[in-house]
């Protein structure tokens, strides 16, 4: 397929999605409402205290014009990561703001406090967020800085990674295709089209192309390079297949410039608008019909795929062995992957490593996410999955779910079985 179709060469950028944009905005103002102040200051003297009254009415001034952007960073948490972020940050804001009160008697240092807090806040909750992302989404320091990618114990050096894709490229005809994300970063795709998709690309109609489509959602260890087995088996039953990396995992490639790049950090909002930007290309560029555009995401990518579907009415969603909420998830895992076993020691570990979910601006709560999705969707779940315990599965916060379609996987080492249908439907529930 490769050079054949010319659409494929032509640049994308993806559109903002609002709620996202929203975030962004939040967070570029604090940063100009910082030098701002700090301009101000400098300028007015007030730094110096030559003049009180002047001082005071722009302390009081910038203090107000705080408080407003501390209470839109806080509704953007509820807006992208959900009520639980948004909680937390507004209590956590709030006590800071009443212990300052209380312990302090002089006005002008608490004005000066207020006046700072966002840009503080916003300096402490991002290194929390890095910190917390190395955690959530280890590949993207498994890779390339570090010597190799570990994926399931093995290491994998970039000579391996670039190998398995030049095989994916040979056998299963992919071509590979660079994006650009809303917030102007690049990622690394690959397409992989049947005979149909291709003639209709190369012959554009009037209607949308009416190929089931798959696009593949990556867990927080995974490269689309090594998908091999997962692409050839759903290109043989007659799906497109488009796959790719969040940008902080894998050197992605320049195509223009055949250099290598990569992003070091990886963040919440960032990841959801590489998902984005892909189910863009392939409803915009493509033109797949969104009713046979599959977003198949598996454990971390399960929460991923469910957010973006909450904005794609039509779009199928699957999610295969994730989390119902990535907090009550780490409540869970964290103590057992310390190895803590004092029962008061591990439920602290438990909720605090929950909290830093929740006040990093990293929560998925994929459970409430589902039901707001319109379409179609399917639930994949292992009783004894090895990554995600069953009791903080997706599974089992939706399990008395009305209609709810499941495939459960049965009961072995790799997780690799046939499978079984349950529905429960309203006679089941009662």
């Amino acid at each position: 397929m490769r050079n054949k179709i010319k659409l494929l060469n032509e640049p994308f950028q993806a559109r903002w999605p609002i709620k996202y944009l929203f975030s962004y905005v939040i967070r570029r103002l604090i940063l100009f409402h910082f030098l701002f102040i700090c301009l101000l200051f400098i300028f007015t003297k007030v730094l110096f205290f030559e003049d009180f009254k002047t001082s005071s009415s722009l302390l009081t001034g910038t203090m107000i014009s705080s408080l407003i952007l501390l209470i839109l960073s806080t509704l953007s948490e509820y807006y992208c990561c959900g009520k639980k972020s948004f909680l937390f940050s507004f209590t956590i804001c709030f006590f800071i703001i009443l212990i300052i009160l209380i312990t302090t008697r002089r006005t002008k240092e608490i004005n000066y406090f207020i006046t700072f807090l966002p840009i503080i806040w916003l300096i402490t909750s991002k290194l929390i967020h890095f910190i917390s992302g190395l955690i959530i989404l280890p590949a993207q320091v498994t890779f390339d800085g570090f010597g190799g990618y570990l994926m399931n114990f093995q290491m994998y050096t970039p000579q391996m990674v670039e190998k398995a894709k030049l095989k994916l490229n040979d056998e299963l005809n992919g071509e590979s295709i660079e994006l650009i994300t809303p917030d102007n970063d690049k990622i690394n795709t690959m397409l992989f089209a049947n005979f149909k998709t291709i003639t209709q690309l190369n012959n554009p109609s009037t209607g949308p192309i009416q190929v089931p489509t798959v696009l593949f959602f990556n867990g927080n260890n995974e490269t689309f390079e090594f998908k091999y087995d997962e692409i050839k088996l759903f290109m043989s039953k007659g799906f497109n297949v488009f796959v790719f990396n969040y940008r902080a995992i894998n050197p992605t490639i320049n195509l223009s410039k055949n250099k290598y790049y990569r992003k070091i950090i990886a963040t919440r909002d960032s990841i959801v608008l590489d998902g984005e930007t892909c189910v863009q290309y392939l409803l915009n560029r493509i033109n797949i019909s969104e009713s046979c555009l599959y977003l198949y995401g598996t454990s971390l990518g399960g929460a991923i795929a469910t957010e973006i579907a909450t904005l794609h009415s039509k779009c199928v969603l699957i999610v295969d062995r994730s989390f119902s909420s990535l907090a009550y998830e780490a409540e869970i895992t964290a103590p057992q992957l310390i190895g803590i076993k004092n029962k008061k020691i591990k439920y602290f570990i438990g909720k605090l490593s929950g909290f830093l979910i929740c006040y990093s601006g990293w929560e998925f709560n994929s459970s409430d996410n589902w039901k707001k999705v319109k379409g179609k969707k399917c639930l994949i779940y292992h009783p004894k999955d090895r990554i995600v315990p069953e009791i903080a599965s997706l599974f089992m916060s939706l399990k008395n779910e009305k209609d709810l379609f499941v495939i459960k996987m049965g009961d072995c080492d790799d997780n690799e079985v046939e499978t079984e249908v349950e529905f429960n439907n309203e006679n089941e529930n009662e």
